[in-house]
């Protein structure tokens, strides 16, 4: 009685500290970060290798301080009850 309570000791402590070979390990999560990271630096390199590229930047480039200049003068208006129209000349001079 005493050599099974031994053994099943052993045994628990064998199987707690040794892993499975055969048990598989879900790599899913590593899989679409890698994925994601090569398109992403797809679209990098492409932006900025490509002419085609330059040109999708300038024009992103300017679409963003076209949406800026309108959002702060927006706010700006809305918060000191001048016209909208004051503050986004005043933008336009600013950022260029």
């Amino acid at each position: 009685m005493k050599n099974i309570s031994v053994q099943a000791l052993l045994n628990s402590q064998i199987s707690s500290t040794m892993k499975n070979p055969f048990e598989k390990k879900d790599n899913s999560a590593v899989i679409f970060t890698v994925a994601v990271s090569a398109v992403a630096l797809g679209a990098l390199a492409y932006l900025f290798l490509t002419d085609q590229g330059k040109e999708t930047q300038e024009a992103v480039k300017h679409q963003f301080k076209d949406k800026a200049k309108d959002l702060s003068s927006e706010y700006l208006s809305n918060k000191t009850g001048v016209s909208k129209g004051f503050f986004k000349g005043l933008a336009d001079k600013i950022v260029k």
